[in-house]
């Protein structure tokens, strides 16, 4: 028996099976809900102003007790850095809903849902972010009426591979209706 005739059936095979499993697994989700609204993540924004202030405290510390020098570079850093802080504030007690996800499409920041029809090249993607290098830029893209959107996703209370997961779930029951 020829190995290549052999490895080919067996590749084939494998194939076939990952397919099968793949397409089961987005049958239908009956646990997902109707409707996901995804908002501001609040607790991102308040450990924002947590940093801060634990700086601000290091800071007098070295100015005090290690060195004035030391602190008062870190106090001064800390001041500029700070005027970021009233928006975060109004971030983290905003409510509104950022994205809208259901059977009929998506909905961006109390705009009107763009239908699923009018939706194509979804996708969750990362982008490197250079400011640090363990955390990359999340993003979900798609064109909808020839314009293409892309939203940022890391300041969100839901994380990109829920969303991607959703983005299939309310695709394929918005196919079946």
């Amino acid at each position: 028996m020829n190995f290549a005739i052999v490895f080919q059936e067996t590749l084939s095979t494998i194939i076939r099976i990952k397919l099968k499993m793949i397409s089961e697994l987005f049958v239908e989700n009956k646990k997902a809900p109707q409707k996901t609204n995804i908002y501001i993540s609040k607790s991102y924004y308040y450990w924002q102003i947590a940093l801060a202030i634990f700086w601000i405290t290091v800071g007098v510390y070295f100015l005090f007790a290690v060195h004035w020098i030391i602190g008062v570079v870190v106090i001064l850093y800390m001041l500029l850095t700070m005027r970021g802080i009233p928006g975060y504030l109004k971030l983290a007690k905003e409510n509104s809903i950022q994205i809208e996800l259901s059977d009929k499409g998506i909905a961006l920041e109390g705009r009107k849902a763009i239908s699923w029809e009018a939706i194509s090249k979804d996708q969750i993607i990362n982008e490197a972010n250079y400011a640090s290098p363990w955390n990359a830029d999340e993003y979900l893209t798609f064109t909808a009426r020839s314009k293409e959107f892309k939203i940022f996703l890391n300041h969100l209370d839901t994380n990109s591979s829920r969303i991607e997961y959703l983005l299939k779930i309310y695709r394929k029951r918005s196919e079946k209706n």
